[in-house]
C-alpha cells in the first residue's frame, strides 16, 4: 500500500497517471492479483492510496526488484504529489467469503489467506 497526498487540482492528473500506467504496469505483472485506486478529499487537499494484491513477496520482487519498501517515484511527479512518501506497506491479507451464494445467510463463511 502506498499513500500520498496532493493539491485538490491536482488529484485528476495524479489518478490518470495512476490509471493509465503505473497500477496498468502492475496489474500486467506476473503474480498482480489486482489494485486499487482510492482517493479523497480532506482539508484542501488529496489524499491517494494505492493498494495492490500480489501472490507473494517473490512476486513483488519480480516487478519492483530488490528494495520492496520504497515507492517508484519519477521524475516530475513532485509537481504533483504534495507529499511523498518515503516507504510503502506490505500486509498479509485474509479475505472472508461465502461459499455457494453469499447473499444467502447460511452459507458458510470460509476465511482464506495469501
Amino acid at each position: 500500500m502506498w499513500h500520498g497526498v496532493a493539491s485538490k487540482q491536482n488529484l485528476p492528473c495524479i489518478l490518470e497517471a495512476l490509471l493509465s500506467s503505473r497500477l496498468r504496469g502492475s496489474l500486467d505483472a506476473e503474480g498482480n492479483l489486482g489494485g486499487l485506486v482510492l482517493s479523497r478529499e480532506s482539508n484542501g487537499a488529496a489524499e491517494v492510496y494505492v493498494l495492490t494484491l500480489w501472490q507473494s513477496k517473490e512476486a513483488i520482487r519480480g516487478f519492483a526488484g530488490d528494495n520492496l519498501d520504497t515507492p517508484a517515484y519519477r521524475p516530475g511527479d513532485e509537481k504533483y504529489i504534495v507529499t511523498q512518501e518515503p516507504s510503502v506497506k506490505h500486509f498479509d491479507a485474509s479475505v472472508l467469503y461465502l461459499e455457494n451464494d453469499s447473499r444467502h445467510p447460511e452459507s458458510p463463511a470460509r476465511l482464506r489467506s495469501f
